[in-house]
Formats: structure tokens, sequence, C-alpha cells
């Protein structure tokens, strides 16, 4: 899974449909093939759209919102709720998601410092360098 900057995820202020699409799939935490394949878009019309090379079509643009959790009218237009606004649980998840990531992290961290530690001690015990 992608990381994800959080502040991005959820200060939405892109004022461009394609702007506003990216925003709401990186909130949803889809990437372009997902959202492809659960929306019924073609990968191709999203990346154009994505891109504001072209104007969504009204019921690709319904599915997509669903996928996603927003209204097509936001993201046509950016009336309506965005997606850190279309409810509580969406925003959890997102934050839930960089929390477990970071706890990974931290745990990673952890088992590579107590690893180091230890090739120093037995480094320092071969070469009768203890400090």
């Amino acid at each position: 899974m992608a990381r994800y900057d959080l502040n991005r995820l959820l200060e939405i202020d892109d004022d461009t449909p394609g702007g506003r699409l990216a925003a709401a799939r990186d909130a949803a935490g889809i990437d372009l093939a997902t959202l492809s394949l659960l929306a019924g878009v073609p990968m191709q019309c999203l990346k154009a759209w994505e891109a504001d090379r072209c104007e969504a079509d009204p019921s690709g643009l319904d599915h997509v919102a669903g996928v996603l959790g927003v209204t097509g009218e936001w993201l046509a237009t950016g009336v309506g709720s965005e997606p850190d606004q279309c409810g509580d649980a969406s925003t959890l998840t997102v934050m839930r998601r960089e929390l477990q990531r970071l706890v990974n992290m931290y745990e990673e961290t952890g088992a590579m410092i107590e690893t180091l530690h230890q090739r120093i001690r037995d480094m320092e015990q071969r070469s009768g360098n203890r400090r």
C-alpha cells in the first residue's frame, strides 16, 4: 500500500474536478487500478479525469463518487460534502491506517536498534574491547 501524507488527506482544497478526484481517491486509500475495477470506469479515463484533460461523463462520475464516498456533484463542481466531511468514519479510517503504519515503523526500528546493540556487544566481546 502506498504511503500517504496525512495532512494532504485531511485538508482537501483542490479546486478542479481532477484535483478533487485525486484527493478523494487518496483519502479513500484506493489506487487507480482498484478504482477502475470497482467503479467500472476504464483506467485511462480516470487518468484523463484526474489530469483535467477531459470532462467526466455524469454516469461514470457518479459510479466513481459512490466508490469514493463522495457525491458526484462535489467531484464535478466542488459543491457539497468533501471526503473528510462525508462522515467521521472515513477520516478515522485514514487516521487509523496512518497510525498503524507508524506503529509498524516504530516496532521495526526497535528491532533494528536491538540487532545493532547485539552486534556491537558481539564485536566488543570478540575484540575484548568492552565499554
